[in-house]
């Protein structure tokens, strides 16, 4: 296992913040469970020690809603997906060795934490029609590994690097077909998998999902491997992915997630990748010399930005909160909508 790692995001792309509601195409939820179980089945075959914490990080949030009483939430995974990903990244730069059950402890108070941040910070953002997403997520794994530190002699941790290349390396010579598998491992990365196998079955999962959302993934995740390139980061960086996950998350959550896709949308969907990535190698840097991981910081500003954009071109085709969906779903929904219209108009 190579670290240190820092992916997460969120997971993929960022959730959406609301159910479109009863009135949502049956289509989702088959795929929506056969998708949930290929991601999960990536994350166990490349971390299998950290399932108790993953099984843990589940149930915690959960009872932190029911006990801020904003139980209707829990079935949508809102709380449960922040609870997943601190707990794993917990796990990840964990130096005590596999199996280290007292990560149970903090595990589970940075979870409910996670929940409490979310209810927090909901009231701030929905005024501008904002996600909370991975807010919570990223602020809580940050504060916990700038409480532990590295020498902690109960929670010890992994530092994390810089992606800069050391002065005496030479990224001339690069493996063609490293930086290919870089690529799918990007996406992989989003939870923290850095293994070819693994991330194979994380992205058989977006594509289970939503086969645009795969494509926009597979974009991103390349966008930040020219990124990288462009930069001259580590080639350790390229190979593993970790250039590449906050581009992949850029791109889905720009290029159908959030907004009606079009040519237009996806171009906004690259530009978005490339900003994630440049941002992500920027506070990697920062943040990577007090030994602290930039996580998805970079694509959760970076979305976040472009959904307050105001230029009407672009903010006409956003897609309020309350409607987020798959993107095909959405697209079948709007079909059939402008089909009833048509036939009213006839009639």
């Amino acid at each position: 296992m190579e670290f240190p790692r820092h992916g997460a995001g969120h997971h993929g792309g960022q959730p959406p913040e609301r159910s479109p509601g009863p009135g949502r195409p049956a289509r989702g939820e088959p795929l929506a469970g056969c998708a949930g179980n290929s991601g999960l089945a990536g994350i166990h075959l490349h971390c299998h020690h950290h399932r108790a914490g993953q099984s843990n990080n589940f149930g915690v949030p959960s009872l932190s809603v029911h006990v801020l009483c904003v139980s209707t939430e829990v079935t949508r995974g809102l709380h449960g997906c922040n609870g997943m990903l601190v707990t794993l990244l917990m796990g990840v730069f964990s130096s005590s060795g596999d199996w280290y059950w007292w990560l149970l402890v903090p595990g589970c108070l940075a979870a409910a934490t996670c929940t409490f941040l979310h209810s927090g910070l909901r009231p701030l953002l929905d005024p501008w029609d904002l996600p909370v997403s991975v807010f919570p997520f990223n602020t809580v794994i940050l504060l916990y590994l700038s409480c532990t530190g590295s020498t902690n002699p109960y929670f010890p941790h992994h530092p994390a690097e810089r992606p800069v290349a050391p002065e005496h390396s030479n990224n001339t010579h690069l493996q063609g077909l490293q930086l290919l598998q870089g690529v799918v491992r990007g996406v992989g990365q989003i939870y923290a998998c850095e293994e070819l196998w693994p991330s194979l079955l994380i992205l058989l999962a977006v594509l289970i999902g939503s086969p645009l959302l795969c494509i926009h993934a597979l974009l991103g995740s390349g966008a930040g491997l020219l990124a990288g390139l462009s930069v001259a980061v580590r080639c350790t960086w390229l190979y593993a992915g970790l250039s590449g996950f906050n581009g992949a998350l850029g791109c889905m959550a720009v290029g159908g997630l959030f907004f009606k896709f079009n040519w237009k949308t996806h171009l906004l969907s690259i530009t978005s990748a490339f900003l994630s990535s440049y941002g992500d190698i920027a506070l990697s840097n920062l943040l990577g010399t007090v030994g602290l991981p930039a996580c998805s910081w970079a694509a959760t500003l970076t979305v976040s930005l472009m959904l307050l954009l105001t230029a009407h071109n672009l903010s006409s085709y956003r897609i309020p909160l309350g409607r987020v969906m798959f993107p095909e779903t959405h697209q079948e929904a709007q079909a059939h909508r402008a089909g009833a219209d048509m036939h009213s108009t006839d009639v």
